[in-house]
């Protein structure tokens, strides 16, 4: 079956850390070993990974990764450079942060943690040089990605450097100060044609906003409050996450798919499925059904995302699963305008 349109992109669509539509920036190393030596590897033993790193913050020594990291990893192997395995003791969540922090038994031999910048936002600047360093594509090296500082909130830090999978709680390190200025966390990825708001924009000029993919880190600095959660409730909430993500994935996929294939994972999809077979034969029958089955297709998908939306909007998440969950509600209801007006 053909898609009953043209080339569907999802708009704002948040993946923990998506893939780069950027190479690595092979210019020379801006960190030195010792520093390098407070980054870990995270791995959950099945190829999958992230990163995480030693680093002072309020006088104490903690590992530092993302919440959605230790969500995804019940059972994870943390690994120096020199090979050395670190066992976490007590867990702490930031409040409206991915950051985590970690207690440890011991500082493995060699290391030198890093140290967090305060008072980011008067002390960084526009422009300001910033690696990261991690676990790129969880390949068990610590690949160093440079690039600046674009622009910096009260919670976040928005940079140009290219993050890839793995790189969830790879410190972002400021050049000046050679300090940590906050975590990696997540890329969004844009379609200018999702609204004649974004295209109008982002075609101008004088737009703040150059690229379709843009990446965020966490800051340190402008965490007020830390909990000790219930570790249960991360992985049951991190699960649900992931529900409502992997249903906007395929949605993607069978609209970005030329020729509309049905895979065995959309079949997994109930009211996804459904609405596809019932557009399927409908395009079957006469020609005055088939006028109306792209129609009546539009309609049921926008219909679909809106009930996954308010499906959503009745979890009650612990912070920060609320972010995303809040990220995914607003996934859902972009694709659901989208789909209405592809209707008329």
């Amino acid at each position: 079956m053909k898609r009953p349109f043209g080339i569907f992109c999802l708009f704002t669509v948040l993946f923990s850390i998506f893939s780069a539509a950027q190479a690595a920036d092979k210019s020379s190393s801006k960190m030195t070993n010792s520093q390098k030596s407070a980054i870990v590897s995270i791995e959950d033993g099945n190829g999958g990974g992230a990163t995480g790193f030693f680093c002072k913050i309020n006088g104490k020594i903690f590992l530092v990764t993302n919440v959605h990291v230790l969500a995804a990893i019940k059972t994870p192997v943390i690994t120096t450079l020199t090979g050395e395995t670190v066992k976490i003791q007590r867990v702490y969540m930031a409040k409206n942060h991915d950051v985590a922090i970690a207690t440890v038994a011991a500082i493995p031999d060699g290391c030198e943690p890093l140290e967090a910048l305060e008072n980011v936002q008067d002390i960084v600047k526009e422009g300001d040089g910033a690696v990261i360093c991690g676990n790129s594509l969880a390949k068990g090296t610590m690949l160093e990605t440079p690039g600046k500082v674009i622009a910096t909130g009260p919670r976040r830090i928005e940079l140009d450097t290219p993050f890839f999978e793995g790189n969830s709680g790879s410190p972002v390190f400021h050049e000046k100060t050679g300090k940590v200025i906050g975590v990696a966390a997540y890329v969004v990825i844009m379609n200018k044609d999702s609204s004649r708001v974004t295209s109008e924009s982002m075609s101008n000029r004088n737009s703040a906003i150059k690229k379709s993919v843009r990446y965020f880190a966490y800051r340190l600095d402008s965490i007020k409050s830390w909990t000790s959660p219930n570790l249960k409730d991360i992985y049951e909430h991190n699960a649900i996450v992931n529900e409502y993500r992997e249903k906007l994935s395929l949605i993607g996929s069978f609209f970005g798919d030329k020729d509309g294939g049905i895979t065995l994972e959309i079949k997994g999809y109930k009211d996804l499925y459904d609405a596809i077979s019932q557009y399927q034969q409908d395009s079957q029958k006469g020609e005055a059904i088939r006028r109306r089955a792209h129609s009546d297709f539009m309609y049921r998908m926008g219909k679909l995302c809106r009930t996954e939306a308010q499906k959503l909007k009745g979890y009650n998440m612990i912070s920060p699963m609320d972010e995303s969950r809040d990220n995914l509600i607003r996934a859902f209801m972009d694709l659901a305008e989208t789909f209405e007006k592809a209707q008329k």
